[in-house]
């Protein structure tokens, strides 16, 4: 499937409640009517194959912190492993600080609708409005949501095909919800487009930025249904958990 078919196919779904979302996620998860993702060939075939296209590092921002100290280890791992691969920094926010930290041979991309947290526009419509089923919060909250999915698809999507890329690695996009629309758009992408996963999780849901200690004090939020359909790691052929 290319991008525009997905992107037609997406919006003929007409998600418009939750409940359109939680049947089409059903569907998504159970029926698989679409091939799964594979690759015939040696591992050597699969490298070249890589080499050609490229390697999608996405994080919901590089700044100078963790994920960015890591993710040019990763880098440089594969480059040494794959000489030659193209790689991609893909973000919501790029800081301008982690120029020491980023290979100037390796190519940035912004997109704004990944970026996490505060960050993210409806982060606070999720996560610190009181949202009862059937009031106007409630109500909106699924429309906006599944836009800026499709928007994430489209730009995301877009990004990857025009620069070959056939690898995706992820870091905590999928393991809490900094932003449930990149999330959702990412394995819609991954799918749909037969691109696979890397998925690398050091930050969870259940942490919310905290220490064992802090956490014991706080108490454990609890994951809600639409997290759960999300976040879970995918067991799918091809995504690959870090």
């Amino acid at each position: 499937m290319k991008l525009d078919e997905l992107l037609a196919f997406l919006k003929e779904k007409e998600i418009q409640t939750w409940f359109d979302l939680g049947l089409f996620m059903d569907q998504f998860r159970e029926e698989k009517e679409y091939p799964p993702i594979r690759f015939t060939g040696s591992y050597d075939d699969f490298k070249e194959h890589v080499r050609k296209g490229g390697i999608g590092f996405l994080t919901f921002h590089y700044m100078v912190d963790g994920v960015t100290v890591e993710v040019n280890k990763y880098a440089s791992l594969m480059r040494r492993n794959i000489p030659g691969a193209p790689i991609h920094y893909i973000a919501g926010t790029i800081d301008s600080k982690t120029a020491p930290l980023i290979n100037e041979e390796y190519q940035k991309h912004v997109i704004p609708e990944i970026a996490g947290f505060d960050e993210w526009e409806l982060y606070r419509s999720f996560y610190f409005t009181k949202l009862e089923r059937g009031s106007e919060p409630y109500n909106e909250l699924i429309i906006q949501l599944w836009a800026q999915t499709l928007i994430i698809v489209e730009k995301l999507g877009r990004y990857i095909q025009e620069h070959g890329i056939n690898m995706l690695y992820i870091l905590n996009i999928c393991s809490n919800p900094g932003n449930v629309a990149a999330a959702l758009a990412t394995v819609l992408i991954s799918e749909y487009l037969k691109i696979p996963v890397i998925n690398n999780n050091h930050d969870f849901f259940w942490e919310e930025g905290m220490c064992k200690s802090e956490r014991e004090k706080s108490g454990t939020r609890q994951m809600t249904a639409m997290q759960m359909i999300i976040f879970l790691p995918r067991k799918t052929a091809g995504w690959m958990q870090d």
